[in-house]
């Protein structure tokens, strides 16, 4: 037994390390590290390997040996065929962890109670070194030293590698191994894909390299095979990996465009996110009238969908793009950034074709009409017309039941109580929300014009003579023409002479190529600190479609974690809220100050890049960063102050419910719902209100730190109203127009990078995995404001905060485009 543990370990021939440099204690870095030297798993890699061995001239049964290691964890399995599932013959668990500046160091364990401990150090990519000590069963007086050392002669570079490991075996009489051992390796890559390798074990008394070990492996791309050989052992396995590997079927781009023409099928359809996408084991689906706004389709995290595109957009191998469009969900601004990302991959020589079985949406019009070619259904249609701006009031609701809505605004564009307190539009909001319609429908417009070679007047003219049935698309140049699902099938199987290779979305990898190096590149680490949702006092809460609520709690727990952390650089305040509590709002605000300002040990940069939207607490807590970035089409501004509550005691007068009280304190009852507010109450609330106002316009003017902006100024661009990026741009409360790419290139250079230079994102908050008990107390009614929410479930909300007699920083527009 003891014979075939040490072997384990001085026999550095088990499957997968014999493809990955796995000879040495000093190349150890894949799955080998969980035999070898666990030391490597402080080194990011995500390997899966599978290895079939067997004896030479033996009888023995079928057995199988697996290895899986994830970032700085691994573990194996090794199953003979009597093994039962949970009771292998063996198995490891490994940890690992970088230390300081290439240097590792690491835990292991197996089933025989070896116990192991490794480090690894590699001073230049010239060479590099590791020790390992091993503990068996328990015994101190078992154990066993290793050290190795290896060097890369050829430049550096990882084609030859080569080097000895010595090892110095302590064990009690029973096992009979040399003292001490002598283990030179020498590994080849001979070309792409392709690497060959040797090594061998001898006594140092009597040095004889007769045990020669000889390992094979070919890649493709990030899955090979490989396969293993010596005087007494045999096996073939095979691997995968999630970074790219230098691959033997990379093929010439000249050669292959004389051939064929690589393009890529993608399914548009689902709902786009900031967020990364919340993996939840289950969910439950409770369907309650009027409440219910579950979402069961795809999630995409937008960033990662963007990177993935412009992946595909500079690489030369690829030709174009088959979209089948069926639907998505964002709003204006991501669709914006999308639309970017399709702009950019067209504008680099490939072409865009997109089916679409049941038609487009006006919003899906504007990101389809980039494409070089649109085919339709014959009965499908585009609903391209432009935007309708509709509010839903509930005064007359109100006044027939009894209850009274009493709101202070700072000003009449503060209108989230409008809702409740009119029954139309104020003449104020009427003129703010036409500004603001018309910047966005101005950017719709030019995005379309662009698009479709048009002059502005002749896209105003075919959207203002929508929706398109029939042939009328063709004839407007909206589409390319009909296709049924199977014909547009045909049609695009005879791209290029039917020379064309077609890879699913899914299946594209876009990862990094595997990195050989034994230097770590040092990358600018930027976080993104995602605040989604509507701001509330406590924790954040959402599911997998992301954020509902932005707690302050969390949001100023990953600020802090971002300021603390020595690795990061710089970091990029992704906003997607409208806003809510103020007393939240001013936390954040806190936290956001003392990274730029206060807190000197560690200031960072903060460069605030809003998304859809960023309006009132979502402008408040992006005034004090360093640069503020918007799209064209971001709804922000909304700075000014909302108060007060919905009385119902008129209403429960009605329905036979009284109230009563006592009061022990002159103002005790103050802004008690059980009775209307007194002048004296009503004064009081509305100096309250100006004094938060005067708060968050002193906020904004410091924060901005703009000769051309103080509160005067402010004051008149201010008082509630909502305005696009665009325009926020032109009255300084926005740096420059961009999205989350351009925020990150600003954060770079404020760090002293280079734009060029390769960035690592580091994202918060950390996801903390599923709790059963906010599950399933999401199921009640949130005190929560979402403007994602119909309109039923906003006012519910809405009745809920403002009982609590909370200072809103809320935007006063629920912006839909219909």
């Amino acid at each position: 037994m003891y014979k075939i543990l040490t072997l384990l370990f001085t026999f550095s021939v088990l499957f997968t390390q014999n493809m990955f440099e796995g000879y040495s204690v000093s190349t150890s870095d894949n799955v080998d590290a969980i035999y070898l030297n666990p030391a490597g798993l402080g080194i990011d890699r995500q390997i899966s390997t599978f290895f079939f061995p067997y004896q030479n001239n033996s009888k023995s049964s079928f057995s199988i040996k697996t290895a899986d290691r994830y970032k700085n964890f691994g573990f194996s399995t090794y199953y003979k065929k009597e093994d039962k599932l949970f009771n292998p013959t063996n198995f490891s668990l490994a940890l690992g962890k970088k230390v300081y500046e290439n240097f590792y160091a690491g835990l292991s364990w197996n089933k025989k109670d070896v116990y192991s401990f490794g480090l690894l150090y590699r001073p230049s990519n010239f060479v590099s070194s590791g020790l390992i000590i091993n503990r068996y069963n328990n015994d101190k007086n078992n154990f066993s030293i290793r050290y190795g050392f290896a060097i890369r002669p050829y430049k550096s570079k990882h084609n030859i590698t080569l080097g000895v490991d010595t090892k110095y075996n302590n064990f009690n009489k029973n096992i009979q191994l040399p003292k001490y051992q002598l283990l030179p390796f020498l590994n080849i890559h001979f070309f792409q894909g392709l690497n060959f390798s040797i090594n061998s074990i001898s006594d140092f008394k009597n040095l004889n390299f007769e045990n020669f070990n000889i390992n094979l492996s070919i890649n493709f791309d990030q899955f090979g095979f490989f396969a293993k050989s010596n005087n007494n052992n045999n096996g073939f396995g095979f691997f995968r990996t999630k970074s790219k590997l230098s691959s033997i079927n990379t093929r010439n781009n000249t050669l292959k465009k004389d051939y064929s023409q690589s393009w890529v099928r993608l399914n548009m359809e689902g709902m786009f996110i900031e967020e990364p996408v919340k993996k939840q084991g289950f969910s439950f689906n409770v369907n309650i009238p009027f409440l219910n706004n579950s979402f069961n389709g795809p999630v995409i995290q937008i960033r990662k969908w963007v990177e993935k595109l412009d992946a595909l957009t500079n690489d030369d191998e690829i030709d174009g793009l088959i979209i089948d469009w069926s639907y998505i969900i964002a709003g204006f601004s991501k669709r914006q950034e999308i639309y970017n990302a399709l702009k950019r991959f067209k504008n680099s020589g490939k072409k865009i074709i997109i089916y679409s079985t049941y038609g487009l949406s006006n919003l899906d019009f504007y990101l389809a009409s980039i494409a070089n070619e649109i085919y339709m259904h014959e009965d499908a249609s585009i609903d391209l017309k432009g935007f309708n701006v509709e509010r839903t009031f509930y005064k007359g609701l109100f006044d027939t039941l009894g209850i009274v809505p009493e709101f202070v605004a700072i000003t009449p564009y503060k209108s989230a109580g409008d809702s409740y307190t009119r029954k139309d539009f104020s003449p104020e909001v009427k003129e703010n929300l036409g500004k603001l319609y018309k910047s966005i429908y101005n950017q719709f417009v030019e995005g379309i014009s662009y698009n479709k070679s048009w002059d502005i007047n002749k896209t105003k003219s075919i959207i203002d003579n929508g929706p398109y049935f029939n042939d009328l698309m063709i004839k407007n140049g909206l589409i390319t023409g009909y296709l049924y699902p199977d014909e547009f099938e045909d049609y695009i199987s005879k791209i290029n002479n039917k020379k064309i290779i077609i890879s699913d979305w899914n299946d594209v990898n876009i990862n990094q190529n595997y990195n050989y190096s034994w230097i770590e590149k040092q990358k600018p680490k930027i976080a993104i600190i995602y605040a989604v949702g509507a701001i509330m006092p406590g924790e954040s809460y959402g599911n997998r479609t992301g954020s509902r609520t932005m707690g302050d709690i969390t949001i100023r727990e990953a600020i802090k974690n971002a300021r603390e952390d020595q690795s990061i650089d710089a970091i990029v305040l992704r906003i997607d809220s409208p806003g809510g509590s103020g007393s939240a709002s001013d936390l954040i605000w806190r936290e956001i100050f003392k990274t730029t300002n206060s807190d000197t040990t560690n200031t960072k940069p903060i460069i605030a890049s809003m998304s859809d939207v960023a309006a009132s607490g979502g402008y408040y807590i992006a005034c004090q960063a360093d640069t503020i970035l918007a799209y064209p089409g971001t709804i922000t501004g909304s700075i000014g102050v909302l108060g007060g509550r919905i009385n119902l005691s008129g209403f429960m007068e009605k329905i036979g419910v009284s109230y009563d009280r006592m009061v022990f304190g002159e103002n005790a009852a103050w802004l008690s719902g059980g009775k209307l507010w007194t002048d004296i109450e009503r004064k009081r609330f509305e100096k309250l209100i100006t004094e938060f106002y005067g708060k968050f316009l002193n906020k904004v003017v410091s924060g901005r730190n703009i000769d051309e902006l103080d509160s005067l100024k402010l004051d008149s661009i201010a008082g509630g109203r909502v305005w696009t990026g665009e325009d926020a741009v032109q009255h300084n409360l926005v740096d420059e127009l961009g999205g989350l790419y351009d925020a990150i290139e600003i954060a770079k250079k404020t760090s002293g990078f280079s734009v060029e230079d390769e960035v690592e994102i580091v994202e918060f908050p950390k996801n903390k995995g599923f709790n059963f008990f906010k599950a399933f107390n999401g199921l009640s009614t949130k005190k929560e404001i979402s403007y994602t929410f119909n309109e039923y479930q906003e006012l519910i909300n809405l009745l809920e905060i403002i009982d609590s007699d909370e200072i809103l920083y809320y935007m006063p527009y629920k912006i839909k485009f219909k």
